[in-house]
């Protein structure tokens, strides 16, 4: 009955571990795009001022 118990704990950790990972992925994956994102605007906006 422990053995049951010590694999249920055990998945119970991967499952959050691999939650964890994908938040992870995904603030980093928002991240890029953000930048990316402010640095074509930013990169316009110069343009647009410049005239070219």
């Amino acid at each position: 009955m422990c053995t049951i118990i010590w694999y249920r704990t055990q998945y119970m950790n991967y499952i959050i571990l691999g939650i964890a990972e994908f938040m992870l992925v995904g603030v980093l994956a928002a991240g890029a795009f953000v930048l990316a994102l402010v640095s074509e605007v930013r990169d316009c906006v110069g343009k647009f001022i410049i005239g070219g």
